[in-house]
């Protein structure tokens, strides 16, 4: 009962489209559906009487005439049908209550993503990186709460780690996002009836600089880098009606 293996397959599509922008302004573009198959299959369990889930899952996805969102050589975004394509990952999830009031979470998730065959005149190859697609992504977190008096205290740390990958569908290495691991924290106070509750709070705790979005646009030569939110604090008050 505290374990489920499961395993599925499903097909889908996305309909074609039309672009009333293009390469060129005055032409009308057409776009092909987009069709996709996946395989999944997974492990759910429980464990120590709930006191660890352990999760995990493996997908492989193939699309056919995949839909991208691409910025043209004049600065348009277009819609356009880059290649086939597949996706594939593992992704692993921990939870854990190991004593009273502390609360551990844990996940990992790698990515193989590719474009397989190019379709001619798309401007894509198979040598090009599906953008916004990191190898590998992990985080863990850790939150412990007590009583305190008239009300409870929770304390709550985590640290994140993103693969580098690129912002773009022409693979522009000055725009390329790098692997980065951020930290935040949190602490907080609540009323007995959790009516209200004041936190104080820090994201990016190490002040870690990477480039958080971006622009190519090759027929001005014109590369822009928009940066990440350096490290932040603040306090937070909450308050919830009805209680």
């Amino acid at each position: 009962p505290d374990v489920m293996v499961y395993a599925s397959y499903a097909t889908g599509f996305k309909s074609g489209a039309f672009n009333g922008r293009g390469a060129n302004p005055m032409a009308i573009t057409a776009v092909d559906e987009e069709k996709v198959a996946t395989i999944e299959g997974g492990l759910r369990s429980e464990w120590f009487d709930r006191r660890l889930r352990a999760n995990a899952t493996y997908y492989f996805t193939t699309y056919k005439d995949l839909q991208v969102n691409a910025l043209s050589s004049i600065g348009v975004f277009t819609l356009v049908n880059a290649a086939e394509a597949e996706f594939q990952g593992f992704e692993l999830e921990l939870a854990a209550k190991p004593v009273a009031g502390l609360q551990l979470n844990a996940t990992l998730g790698t990515l193989d993503a590719r474009y397989t065959k190019a379709r001619p005149g798309s401007g894509f190859n198979t040598a090009l990186e599906p953008k916004s697609a990191p190898s590998l992504t992990w985080n863990g977190s850790a939150t412990y709460s007590h009583r305190l008096g008239v009300g409870s205290m929770s304390y709550n740390a985590g640290v994140s780690r993103t693969g580098s990958y690129f912002q773009n569908t022409a693979n522009s290495p000055t725009i390329k996002t790098e692997a980065v691991t951020l930290t935040n924290a949190r602490v907080a106070y609540a009323s007995e009836n959790k009516a209200w509750e004041v936190a104080a709070w820090g994201r990016n705790l190490t002040d870690e600089q990477y480039i958080a979005g971006g622009l190519y646009v090759a027929a001005l030569q014109l590369e822009t880098a928009f940066i990440n939110m350096p490290r932040t604090y603040g306090v937070e008050f909450t308050y919830r009606w009805g209680r």
